[in-house]
């Protein structure tokens, strides 16, 4: 069987699902997908309306990027991807006015999501957002240290231990370091990961300058997709949160 991914307090959280018939259970967790789905669009839409020259064409692209195959698949599934999102949103919805606030948001994101925001604290500290870098420490160690107060301190390590064991990612993945596993096994995934974050991260640092809290987010976000050896296509939802980012952008007057 595959070991547990996820953090104590979301079993916890869903442990009242487990009473009920499995339809019962399938049906609230549909529900709760795709309000949080809904309230992601909204929240993301509602960011791109600050600034932009052309608000409709902005949450035109917000819509497109979120509403896809790729969240129907991980809704359909029962994935976490939704949740992971609208967490991603209201942290990008705070910015730059709530830093740490938003920091934190994205700490409990990526601490259930590791793969796909694990180069977003880089590219932080690149454009010198501390402030919500340290959030983002924050948030994700209080996620995990909640957890060691509701399950024995031996049964999270263990979790711990079956995790670890679980990677490298499997050939199914849609990153680069997925498609190197097809062809040289989890070697040649790791092969791959490793000189692409360190050439993500130096193109970052090239134009760092050009970046605010947003626009790191957003790159962050995109090159974790791209470089990370363990995603899916259900993962690519969060591809929205950068769509709010480029109609951020095509909002701010050019120098």
């Amino acid at each position: 069987p595959l070991p547990y991914p996820y953090l104590p307090e979301l079993a916890w959280l869903l442990a009242p699902l487990g009473r009920l018939p499995f339809g019962t259970a399938n049906a609230i967790w549909l529900g709760v997908s795709l309000t949080g789905l809904a309230a992601a669009v909204g929240v993301l839409a509602a960011a791109v309306l600050r600034q932009p020259s052309s608000p409709r064409d902005s949450t035109l692209l917000v819509c497109a990027a979120t509403i896809t195959l790729a969240s129907a698949s991980g809704i359909a599934e029962g994935q976490l991807d939704v949740i992971v999102l609208l967490l991603t949103a209201l942290a990008l919805a705070l910015l730059p006015r709530r830093r740490f606030s938003a920091g934190v948001l994205l700490g409990v994101a990526a601490v259930n999501k590791p793969q796909i925001l694990f180069l977003v604290p880089f590219t932080l500290l690149m454009v010198r957002e501390w402030r919500t870098f340290l959030g983002m420490v924050t948030g994700a160690l209080g996620a995990f240290a909640l957890g060691f107060l509701l399950v024995p301190p031996s049964q999270m390590v263990e979790w711990l231990r079956q995790l670890l064991e679980g990677y490298p990612a499997p050939s199914s993945t849609v990153a680069f370091p997925g498609i190197a596993t097809d062809l040289g096994g989890p070697t040649a995934a790791l092969l791959t990961a490793i000189p692409l974050a360190i050439l993500a991260l130096a193109g970052v640092w090239w134009v760092r300058a050009r970046l605010d809290a947003r626009t790191a987010l957003g790159l962050g976000i995109v090159l974790s997709l791209v470089v990370a050896p363990h995603d899916y296509s259900h993962d690519l939802l969060l591809l929205g949160a950068v769509a709010a980012v480029a109609g951020l952008i095509a909002g701010w007057p050019r120098a």
